[in-house]
């Protein structure tokens, strides 16, 4: 199984000397401000725009990933291009692509409001109309990116920023994938994160936009409970909850929502909400 990368969650303030020598080579005429994230295979640096004093989120792939260079290389394009011309306030910007040192770099918009997952980090719901809210942000943003033939495959609230006014904003397209991919066969690498995973996903089958919706439903119970439905240290056993564990049941207080929660979370993928649209139909009816 692979996932997203380590990533060191809070921002570095003081970045390791050899990390704060490849940003500054590759940044060249922006100031670096602060490591944002190290993984495997990236870096993530908030940087001034030397010209127009603007803040960039450059994604940088640095050499010394575990992954190959095939695989890293892929992930890289594959990203640029989902992002490249796509503009909708709930999709992260690309202002730029480019080859700095030898090393591939990304700049992206700033959004400084954070990501999903510090809101919720303490483990307190959401009041439900915020979580709904939310949830239909996504769900826009979602709509606009399978219009465009692509799976996210990796929605999480790691993977949603939030701008200043509260909205959310889907980054981090490094597993995207044609929505109508081949079939997954017996011996397929999984990719993704398990506690977020469809079941199709998670066995490495095929999948199409149900998949980034049981995502978004799993995102959805977790803003509405504070709590994860599926937690464990052993992915493989959340992968197995995730096909063969009872449904959630929500709390009296929410009950009137288990339909939706339901219509998300099926095993089954045509038991589930068929797109992104129509699950905007359905909130709608609560907000």
């Amino acid at each position: 199984m692979t996932g997203a990368g380590r990533s060191t969650g809070a921002a570095l303030r003081e970045p390791p000397p050899e990390l704060a020598a490849l940003c500054r080579r590759v940044l060249r005429g922006a100031r670096p401000e602060r490591l944002l994230k190290v993984a495997d295979d990236v870096l993530v640096q908030l940087a001034t725009d030397g010209c127009t004093g603007t803040p960039r989120v450059y994604k940088i792939l640095h050499a010394d990933a575990v992954v190959s260079a095939d695989a890293r290389l892929d992930a890289f394009l594959r990203e640029y291009q989902v992002l490249h011309g796509l503009s909708h306030p709930g999709v992260v910007a690309v202002h730029a692509f480019g080859v700095a040192d030898d090393h591939l770099y990304i700049a992206m918009e700033y959004l400084p409001g954070g990501a999903l997952a510090h809101m919720i980090s303490g483990g307190r719901p959401l009041p439900a109309d915020r979580a709904l809210t939310l949830v239909r942000g996504i769900a826009e943003a979602l709509a606009v990116v399978h219009a465009r033939g692509v799976l996210h495959r990796d929605l999480k609230p790691g993977n949603v920023m939030l701008r200043t006014d509260g909205t959310p904003v889907l980054i981090d397209f490094g597993l995207a994938r044609p929505l109508h991919a081949p079939t997954g066969s017996a011996g397929a690498v999984v990719q993704g994160t398990p506690a977020y995973m469809s079941p199709e996903q998670g066995h490495a089958r095929a999948a199409d936009a149900r998949s980034d919706l049981y995502s978004l439903g799993l995102v959805c119970h977790e803003l509405l409970t504070g709590r994860r439905l599926f937690d464990d240290a052993d992915p493989w056993v959340v992968l197995h909850r995730q096909r063969h564990a009872p449904r959630p049941v929500l709390p009296d207080p929410l009950a009137h929502l288990q339909p939706l929660l339901d219509a998300l979370l099926a095993v089954d993928p045509d038991a589930r909400i068929g797109s992104a649209r129509a699950l905007i139909a359905r909130l709608d009816a609560f907000l």
